[in-house]
């Protein structure tokens, strides 16, 4: 394998990783914040944070399933084979 597609692979799994990571953290840190100031507010604690760790968790996995179906799409486009091109017929 050439020096340069390993790189790229490594670059490819780096933005991956990048992209999973922030899908994971950012709704896991703002719907907890909301759960945890929605329950000092109105003293349900800790009902909305429990809601809002809930609906992270959907969250999350809707993005992370688009983001696998994505880059596998894209492994198949890269590993499909290039379309032959078709000669003229000289009849």
């Amino acid at each position: 394998m050439p020096s340069s597609d390993r790189n790229n692979g490594l670059w490819v799994a780096i933005g991956f990783a990048w992209r999973l990571g922030y899908s994971i953290a950012v709704p896991l840190v703002i719907l907890l914040l909301a759960g945890r100031l929605l329950d000092k507010k109105f003293g349900t604690s800790p009902w909305f944070l429990l809601v809002g760790l809930g609906i992270s968790f959907v969250i999350t996995n809707i993005l992370m399933f688009r983001e696998a179906f994505r880059v596998m799409r894209q492994a198949e486009q890269e590993d499909a084979p290039a379309p032959k091109s078709k000669k003229p017929d000289s009849k």
